[in-house]
């Protein structure tokens, strides 16, 4: 009954804007936070090089897990963020809210080699994985060469 006595106070226009108003649902749904984080979830493991089963792997989950998280169809427990942030080396606010760190840090000190390994990721996959198996072949061969000098020199080094 008190809404009536209100309503009747309302001009017949403002009755239709109310009416109208209470009736008609939003034009544009916003997005959940499930989806959110699922999309920025998928760009980042992207950016990474990984894909949905080897991000699995590294969880110690099954790849319609993943897959469920990027759709937006379920959002990761508090633990599984925290591992998620580790796996893609992001600040879990990075991860649920977008903000990139203040502090973000590749971890490449060299300027020349970071500079190439962000050229690198604009290329696609198969030239990247190309790279990566030249600098594991480098990498193995130095740690090779490294073991042999120090054990050539007596373990001085």
């Amino acid at each position: 009954m008190h809404e009536r006595a209100l309503l009747g106070a309302i001009r017949p226009e403002g009755r239709r804007i109310l009416a109208a108003m209470a009736t008609r649902r939003p034009k544009k749904k916003t997005p959940t936070l499930a989806i959110e984080v699922g999309a920025r979830l998928r760009k980042l493991r992207e950016l990474r090089g990984l894909t949905q089963q080897q991000l699995a792997d590294r969880l110690g989950a099954k790849k319609p897990r993943i897959s469920r998280y990027e759709s937006g169809n379920a959002l990761p427990e508090a633990e599984t963020l925290i591992t998620l942030a580790e796996v893609l080396e992001v600040s879990i606010d990075e991860l649920l809210l977008g903000r990139p760190s203040s502090s973000a840090e590749d971890g490449v000190q060299d300027v020349r080699l970071r500079e190439r390994v962000r050229e690198l990721e604009k290329l696609d996959r198969k030239y990247r994985d190309a790279a990566i198996e030249v600098i594991d072949a480098f990498v193995v061969k130095g740690i090779h060469e490294a073991t042999t000098a120090r054990l050539t020199s007596g373990g001085k080094n």
